[in-house]
C-alpha cells in the first residue's frame, strides 16, 4: 500500500497496539519493524499515540525517533526483519 499510495500521507499515527487494541509503549520489536518500511514514507507529521505516564514521555519520544533514524532509510530492503538490530 505505502509502495502505491504513499505519496497521499499526509500524517502517520504511530503507536504500538496490544492484543485487545490498546494503546502500549513503543517496544523494539515495533521499532525494527517500522524502520523496515520507513524509506517508503513520505516526510509528513507523525503523531505519537502511545500511552505512557508522565514521567516517561521523554523516553517514549527518544523510542519514537529511533523509527526514523537515517541509517534504516539508506538500507535496500532486505525482505525479512534483522531481529539483532544490526543492518544486513
Amino acid at each position: 500500500m505505502l509502495r502505491d499510495y504513499g505519496h497521499r500521507l499526509v500524517q502517520i499515527h504511530l503507536s504500538e497496539l496490544d492484543v485487545e487494541a490498546h494503546h502500549r509503549p513503543l517496544s523494539m520489536v515495533s521499532i525494527w519493524g517500522i524502520r523496515e518500511i520507513v524509506r517508503l514514507i513520505p516526510a509528513c507529521p507523525v503523531i505519537l499515540e502511545s500511552l505512557v505516564p508522565p514521567d516517561a514521555i521523554d523516553e517514549e519520544l527518544e523510542m519514537a525517533a529511533r523509527c526514523f533514524e537515517t541509517a534504516a532509510t539508506e538500507r535496500p530492503y532486505s525482505g525479512a526483519f534483522d531481529w539483532t538490530g544490526t543492518a544486513p
